[in-house]
């Protein structure tokens, strides 16, 4: 199921599909310079949906970058909903990376 939504939340989200577990690591990809959210629900609900799961770090890697240099930046009215819930996200994350790496309990 994980993987599935991860898919999922990679076309939505990146605009492209998930790489194969199989296929060498690659570095995150980077956004557009002028991002492109063709359906402001569909983006919105899809970074809740990333901000609510406890995916596995490695898999949450790919999406942080690019929710920081795309989806953070946007500065349209339209998107804002968009913002925020990027913002959240984005928070929730590195709480969550923070408390791992410093072993505090949340």
């Amino acid at each position: 199921m994980e993987d599935a939504l991860l898919e999922q939340l990679y076309l939505i989200l990146l605009n492209q599909p998930r790489p194969s577990k199989l296929a060498q690591p690659t570095p995150p990809p980077a956004p557009p310079a002028q991002l492109q959210i063709s359906n402001i629900q569909t983006t919105r609900l899809a970074l809740e949906t990333l901000g609510a799961f406890d995916f596995q770090r490695h898999a949450l890697q790919m999406f942080m970058r690019y929710i920081a240099q795309g989806y953070l930046v946007a500065d349209s009215v339209e998107v804002w909903p968009i913002f925020l819930a990027a913002h959240q996200t984005y928070k929730r994350q590195h709480t969550i990376a923070l408390a791992f790496r410093f072993d505090w309990q949340l």
